[in-house]
């Protein structure tokens, strides 16, 4: 797992997020279930030549052990012990997007909204992995919530947007903290700047523009590969290094702003619209914005402080590290991607 955490963090991080769709229609169930392999514990097994990168040939080599983890695992509960018939499956490698697709449909011998759904493959997941889970009963969104470790099972059918909106806050601060070129940007953006106001100012462009093409990644209306957006937000943290003239403190806004558009779209990655309903969609789109910009308010009021406190000879050599760190990472991110 240490050589997975290591690629995660030149190749651009990854959330422990995985998304469960299931279709009512009378006694009928179709459930789709989308996972990350790199989530699964079977990622070792899966990656044959411990590259940490899982291709098309090794994730469907061990077709049989994805099966016994995850659709083997889903459990349709009745009351007095009745049973729905034993799923077909059908299981896919999505390599683009590097998810793990699998459709179970089965027949139950009554209306399928009386029977709990126990998805039983979420037991065996780290702590703190989140599945967004929605149920349709004949065509209407009954059911849209978080499930996870402990959290498994599905039964009422009822939205649970309190649950959904903290746990998409939390994922959204979780994409802060385990993501360091989000961490090392804020930082190189409190290091060239020069007062509290500059700070905000710098932070509130930053903030308007990510959440701009966050909505608008989310929606389908802009879209970019991760091969471009992760290099370019690495090459972000040495630009916004390399201090700019204090007589234009307009020059600093604008560039904040440029580069929230850039993470915004790396903020994308972690979500996905046609995991909810349009009005859960805009509940959930608000709970990461508010998470992302708790984790960057926590790295403001840790490091600004300390920054305040930095000789100004030491200034300098600290943006120069950050813009080499940023320059090599982007270079080992394109050449990864």
């Amino acid at each position: 797992m240490v050589r997975l955490a290591l690629l995660s963090l030149l190749v651009g991080h990854r959330l422990n997020v995985s998304h469960i769709d299931v279709r009512e229609d009378g006694a009928h169930i179709v459930m789709t279930i989308d996972i990350d392999p790199h989530d699964l514990p079977l990622f070792e097994r899966i990656d044959r030549d411990s590259d940490g990168v899982l291709t098309q040939e090794e994730v469907l080599a061990q077709t049989t052990s994805l099966d016994a983890l995850i659709a083997a695992r889903v459990q349709i509960r009745g009351r007095g012990g009745m049973r729905c018939n034993e799923p077909t499956r059908m299981s896919e490698f999505h390599a683009d997007v590097s998810m793990w697709h699998t459709v179970l449909t089965t027949e139950c011998p009554r209306p399928a909204q009386e029977f709990a759904i126990y998805f039983g493959f979420l037991d065996t997941l780290p702590r703190g992995h989140q599945a967004f889970a929605k149920i349709s009963s004949d065509g209407r969104v009954r059911t849209e919530t978080v499930l996870g470790p402990k959290h498994a099972l599905l039964d009422e059918r009822k939205v649970d947007r309190a649950r959904l909106f903290f746990s998409l806050v939390l994922t959204g601060a979780e994409h802060i903290f385990t993501g360091i070129d989000h961490i090392l940007f804020v930082i190189a953006l409190l290091l060239s700047a020069r007062s509290v106001r500059s700070v905000l100012l710098r932070l509130t462009a930053f903030t308007l523009a990510h959440s701009l093409t966050l909505a608008l990644a989310l929606t389908g209306v802009v879209s970019v590969s991760s091969r471009i957006v992760e290099p370019l937000i690495a090459l972000s943290i040495a630009v916004v290094a390399l201090e700019w003239k204090r007589e234009k403190p307009l020059l600093a806004i604008l560039v904040a702003f440029a580069f929230g558009l850039l993470h915004g779209l790396g903020f994308a990655s972690s979500m996905e619209q046609s995991a909810f309903s349009d009005k859960a969609f805009v509940l959930s789109l608000a709970g990461f914005n508010v998470g992302i910009e708790l984790g960057q308010m926590s790295i403001v009021l840790v490091v600004w402080p300390l920054l305040r406190r930095l000789p100004e000879r030491f200034r300098l050599p600290a943006k120069g590290s950050l813009a080499a760190v940023g320059v090599i990472w982007a270079a080992i991110r394109a050449f990864a991607g």
